[in-house]
């Protein structure tokens, strides 16, 4: 399964996007530069705006590193026992579980249709 900013349910997408633009009000609150995250972050400019913007794609390290390094609390708030949270979690860890599955077959099965 291919993860776009389309194919997630409306609750992780908007979850993703809160925090990306979390990251970036912190970021500028700060008077950091997206270079001078980037950096401390270890990924590149682009990856960083991506992640500002709410890409799915990114990394939930990247994410949760950045947050850490702007003190912003991620856990904070979230009320496990409501049904939405849990579906999101639930949604979260297969979409996680789909990645690893996904990353694994294309190491055992290389696709030379693309050749």
């Amino acid at each position: 399964m291919k993860v776009s900013a389309n194919s997630l349910p409306i609750v992780p997408r908007e979850v993703i996007k809160a925090i990306g633009l979390a990251i970036e009000l912190a970021r500028q609150e700060k008077n950091w530069s997206q270079s001078n995250l980037a950096k401390r972050l270890g990924v590149s400019r682009q990856k960083l705006s991506r992640l500002e913007k709410g890409d799915p794609r990114i990394d939930v390290g990247t994410m949760v590193t950045a947050a850490w390094l702007l003190n912003i609390p991620l856990i904070q708030g979230l009320d496990f026992t409501e049904t939405k949270t849990k579906n999101f979690l639930t949604l979260l860890i297969d979409v996680l579980k789909e990645q690893v599955k996904t990353k694994r077959s294309l190491r055992e099965k290389p696709d030379y249709e693309d050749f």
